[in-house]
């Protein structure tokens, strides 16, 4: 949603400028014609929209893993943006160079909640309730994240192994009621 476009190098280290591009267009067609392996990605990506389209996080900030609910939907708008699985990768599938981004203004204030849990996979149980609160963002960091952070310099509770951080508009605080174990 906020990378309009980007300056990459793939892993053949072909240098390339990854934009919008309307569907049928010529633009779009040379760029296939010359990077054949994103015709395969979006042969790929759209043939699956019925098995990735239900697993849509709804969160107002995603960053986690390829986009590939925002690209179908800009497909679906008429446009292949290969971007919006790019910026998800995390440098898994090219180097980055450049980017051309989009800002939105953040709410007015926003409150924190941060849960800790002993063990990791405990936070799979709470999760689902806790995205049906619509937090502005969710982010879990492990216990080597927190050592880094510094347990003992902001009170982090020393047998913990991960850590839930969400945020909320301040308007929200007096609709999240919910029980965790």
């Amino acid at each position: 949603k906020y990378t309009h476009a980007l300056n990459i190098v793939t892993a053949s280290g072909k240098q390339l400028h990854i934009e919008p591009m309307k569907i049928e267009s010529r633009k779009l067609d040379v760029f296939l014609r010359d990077n054949p392996e994103f015709q395969d990605i979006l042969e790929l990506i759209i043939s699956h929209r019925d098995i990735i389209l239900p697993r849509r996080r709804k969160v107002k900030k995603n960053s986690t893993g390829y986009d590939l609910w925002t690209f179908i939907d800009r497909y679906d708008e008429g446009f292949v943006d290969f971007a919006k699985i790019f910026v998800g990768s995390e440098s898994t599938l090219c180097v980055f160079e450049s980017a051309e981004v989009i800002l939105e203004e953040l709410p007015p204030e926003l409150f924190t909640c941060l849960l800790f849990y002993k063990r990791y996979r405990d936070i799979g149980e709470v999760i689902p309730s806790l995205l049906k609160l619509k937090p502005y963002s969710l982010e879990a960091a492990d216990s080597n994240a927190m050592d880094l952070i510094g347990r003992e310099k902001y009170s982090l509770p020393s047998d913990a192994a991960v850590m839930l951080l969400m945020q909320f508009a301040k308007g929200d605080s007096d609709k999240i009621e919910i029980s965790l174990k």
